[in-house]
């Protein structure tokens, strides 16, 4: 089949129309009462179902959507630049947002982890792109501590929102986050807050 010119435009005129109803403050607000623990989430307008997935060999678990999986290092390489690229990243191929981990040599007990989370988080502040820090949360659970805190940082192609997470797994300084366009985050802020709380932290 041969498309004219005009056939394509139209067709990309449809698409942008039907991403744009997707993203509209009515699907939204109808999305936001929705939870991971739900037994199917939309995502503009997108099912998902999410699982608690076990991560770092089974060190962790979180709350996921069940067809995120892992890249390998030759796809982080390429799709990150930087020297500090991370060790793990999950997402798949139709969301926004991905998940990115280190998992630090950086000896970090329970007790000192807001401590470090606050160091990280002023080293960012000084050195990286520059930043905006929108709130920081310090979580104290049985099932591990957690520190939390949102930022918007430049990127090359736009503003990038940030859902970072420090915790302590076997007394080293794991540091992750969620990410994406800072013009999602209406939607996806929520919905990545409610998934970094997943995280849970397995016995040793």
């Amino acid at each position: 089949m041969v498309y004219t010119d005009e056939a394509i435009l139209l067709i990309r005129e449809q698409m942008k129309q039907t991403e744009k109803k997707s993203h509209s403050d009515e699907v939204i607000e109808e999305e936001l009462k929705q939870s991971i623990y739900d037994e199917e989430v939309k995502i503009f307008r997108l099912p998902v179902k999410f699982t608690d997935m076990e991560l770092l060999e089974g060190r962790i678990t979180m709350r996921l959507p069940e067809d995120f999986t892992p890249r390998t290092q030759e796809e982080i390489a390429r799709a990150f630049f930087l020297k500090d690229k991370p060790q793990y990243v999950y997402c798949n191929p139709y969301l926004d947002f991905a998940l990115t981990m280190n998992w630090t040599g950086h000896q970090v007990s329970r007790d000192t982890l807001f401590e470090a989370a606050r160091d990280v988080e002023s080293v960012l502040d000084r050195v990286g792109p520059k930043t905006q820090f929108l709130g920081r949360h310090q979580l104290k659970r049985e099932e591990g501590n957690l520190a939390i805190c949102q930022l918007l940082a430049n990127a090359l192609d736009g503003v990038t929102y940030m859902a970072m997470f420090f915790a302590s797994v076997e007394g080293r300084l794991l540091m992750g986050s969620l990410s994406f366009d800072q013009k999602l985050s209406k939607r996806l802020a929520p919905l990545a807050d409610e998934i970094v709380k997943s995280l849970r932290i397995r016995e040793e």
